[in-house]
């Protein structure tokens, strides 16, 4: 085969660890973490981003059993945006139309962030935040918290009185600063030479 037909290889990691178990696909440019199956999973993307700074994305999140909870950016479900730079996660937009599947939706694209941002900018988050604009702030603060608490940050602000906010900041601070390590932990493999296609991987 020559060059001209040559097909980029793609390196895939299988890991188990406090995130769960799941796969990362590194194509250098980018990272996608699949948690479950096709039918039932999560998905995020982490892209790099100018300035030594990172984003991360929710793509799918459908392990719900009830069909009105699943999400699907491709289907304009909406979107959940995480930005990282300078040792601050920042929650840049949230805006999802299923309904309850905030805190572990978010609770992904966190870790997910952060498991990348230390290997690819040599740095490590050492806190995090939030600015709430909305007419649910209450359900939303929550949902972060809880999100940011799984991935060991704490806040000593309270929830707001009311429900409609305009600047609502939260801050969290880092309880664990640790350095995360990207390494092997089960099982690598090339996509392009070592993996049996006959044996398809169901994400």
């Amino acid at each position: 085969m020559g060059s001209g037909n040559s097909i980029k290889s793609k390196k895939l990691t299988i890991h188990s660890d406090r995130g769960g178990d799941y796969i990362i696909f590194d194509d250098e440019t980018y990272w996608t973490f699949k948690w479950g199956t096709i039918l039932k999973g999560i998905e995020v993307i982490v892209m790099k981003e100018f300035g030594n700074a990172l984003s991360a994305h929710l793509v799918r999140n459908n392990m719900s059993n009830d069909s009105s909870k699943h999400f699907d950016i491709s289907k304009d479900d909406g979107y959940i945006d995480v930005f990282v730079k300078s040792h601050v996660i920042e929650i840049r937009d949230v805006n999802m139309k299923p309904r309850g599947i905030c805190r572990e939706s978010l609770e992904k694209v966190i870790f997910a962030a952060m498991r990348i941002y230390p290997k690819q900018c040599k740095e490590t988050v050492r806190w995090g935040c939030v600015n709430i604009s909305s007419n649910n702030s209450i359900a939303a603060y929550y949902c972060y918290v809880n999100a940011f608490k799984k991935n060991g940050f704490s806040t000593e602000i309270k929830a707001p009185e009311s429900d409609k906010q305009e600047n609502f900041v939260v801050d969290f601070i880092k309880d664990i600063h640790m350095v995360l390590n990207l390494g092997l932990m089960q099982k690598e493999m090339d996509m392009v030479n070592r993996i049996d296609h006959k044996h398809i991987l169901n994400f």
